[in-house]
């Protein structure tokens, strides 16, 4: 089985993830695309919802796409989450699948820093889904401190969607609508518990 690996914080979840994970799916050929909401990336601050909102915002933008799954993996390790963890326990609890690593090329150019980099790429391929304002290209530190990316690492170059959670986030304390930008039962749950509304 083929399975790609969407990771985030996913603070909201919103319809520009779910593009990419269609996406990168069909360009694939993937069977399935697993959501995995981050407890924390060790490159950004504490997320803004709670590890529970986030959680039920993502499995309610999942709930009528039955090729879509989220699983709680990294919300049940103490933060941050790093993505060769993950993939160290996916690989040895699914022996059968071939995982595929789906980042923006805005991840792309950080992922030299990431932790075990050249391991990452000995357990997943990797797809970049271009994002306006980096480049659509393998950056030259990653390709010089981890040679493997020439290989290992695919760019998509038609962007999906160019949705971002701090513009929803903005939108949602400036009272604006959120048509088009998250599920609607995602604008729901935000309004049902009060997220992301300026204080």
């Amino acid at each position: 089985m083929r399975i790609g690996l969407l990771g985030g914080t996913f603070d909201p979840v919103h319809c520009g993830h779910l593009a990419v994970a269609r996406q990168v799916r069909d360009a694939e050929t993937l069977d399935r695309v697993w959501l995995i909401p981050a407890a924390r990336s060790p490159f950004r601050g504490t997320p803004h919802a709670s590890p529970a909102h986030r959680l039920a915002m993502c499995r309610l933008a999942v709930r009528d796409r039955s090729w879509l799954e989220v699983l709680d993996l990294e919300l049940s390790r103490p933060a941050p989450s790093y993505t060769i963890d993950t993939l160290r326990v996916l690989t040895e609890t699914h022996r059968d699948a071939v995982f595929t690593l789906i980042v923006g090329t805005d991840a792309l150019e950080a992922m030299a820093a990431w932790r075990d980099t050249d391991a990452i790429f000995a357990i997943s391929e990797v797809v970049a889904v271009a994002r306006t304002g980096y480049a659509a290209e393998l950056p030259a530190g990653l390709l010089r401190d981890h040679p493997a990316a020439a290989t290992r690492v695919r760019i998509l170059h038609d962007t999906a969607s160019e949705v971002a959670a701090s513009d929803v986030r903005r939108r949602i304390a400036a009272g604006d609508s959120l048509e088009g930008l998250v599920p609607d039962a995602v604008a729901a749950y935000i309004q049902r518990h009060g997220l992301y509304a300026q204080r």
